[in-house]
């Protein structure tokens, strides 16, 4: 079920937000290869460079939901390890795995993009 309204979701999210915006410097070709932080903990999550922890959470969006296509994967890996790096912050801690978090990033990734959906809806509807 989770995977679905992901799809759904994000699907709605990127169709919007790629109708007018160009791609990021954070999403420089390569930028989902080469993550390292698999089995890492809060800890080492932590004091990870971003581009680890974002072609990390890469590997992780294309593990759970792998028939994701490509375009929702950005944003989709964004959130994940957003909500990762927030949380390491706070639990910095070795006895924790970052991977243990992932089912709570999940949900945090889903509902973000509701709530984006929504807001682009709303700016659309206004603008007509």
């Amino acid at each position: 079920m989770l995977k679905d309204v992901l799809r759904g979701s994000f699907l709605a999210v990127v169709l919007l937000l790629g109708a007018g915006c160009g791609e990021a410097d954070r999403f420089a070709k390569g930028w989902d290869q080469g993550g390292t932080l698999h089995e890492a903990t809060m800890r080492d999550w932590a004091f990870a460079v971003d581009a680890n922890r974002l072609a990390t959470s890469a590997d992780f969006v294309r593990e759970r939901i792998p028939d994701m296509p490509e375009e929702g994967v950005p944003i989709s890996s964004a959130l994940v390890e957003k909500c990762l790096s927030d949380m390491s912050l706070r639990f910095a801690v070795d006895y924790v795995k970052a991977h243990e978090k992932l089912d709570y990033c999940f949900d945090y990734t889903e509902r973000m993009l509701g709530r984006l959906e929504q807001e682009y809806a709303s700016q659309a509807r206004a603008t007509e």
